[in-house]
């Protein structure tokens, strides 16, 4: 009696379709950007998403001094901005700057209003570790995020 052996099949040549095509990183400098753009990396598909970042340059109020004062200059939110779409473009993804002027209190419905307009179909954020009194007296992005979002949504940190 011969038995045939069947030779396994080849993987099929078709790729699965990218699960994201435009994700929107919204960054803060401090610890929580590395891990962010690291997240980007892993899920965007080389050669087919597009990633805008996004950077609100940091202000802070100070009423004493008649309103908002910024904690960093245009050039140090844009350099910053640059060097995650660098690291971006290093690892093959095609990624966009865009910064803009926090309004403080609205950070999230900027953020959402630039992922949308962007088509977004993920926006990955950092999620800034405050003790209870800070997002008391300056509220929580990340929470306002949660609640305004209709896209999905990555928090690392």
């Amino acid at each position: 009696m011969v038995t045939q052996h069947k030779e396994p099949e080849a993987p099929s040549s078709r790729r699965n379709p990218p699960a994201y095509r435009r994700i929107a990183l919204a960054l803060v400098d401090d610890g929580s950007a590395e891990l962010a753009i690291d997240a980007v990396g892993r899920l965007a598909t080389r050669g087919v998403t597009r990633v805008r970042v996004l950077h609100l340059q940091e202000r802070t109020a100070y009423p004493r001094l008649g309103g908002p004062v910024d904690i960093e200059t245009d050039q140090q939110a844009v350099g910053f901005a640059q060097r995650a779409v660098a690291e971006l473009r290093e690892r093959g993804i095609n990624a966009e700057v865009a910064v803009g002027r926090e309004v403080t209190g609205y950070e999230a419905d900027q953020i959402v209003e630039s992922a949308e307009a962007f088509g977004a179909d993920l926006i990955v954020a950092g999620n800034r570790h405050k003790s209870r009194l800070m997002n008391l007296l300056q509220g929580n992005t990340t929470q306002a995020l949660v609640r305004r979002s209709h896209t999905s949504l990555l928090l690392v940190g």
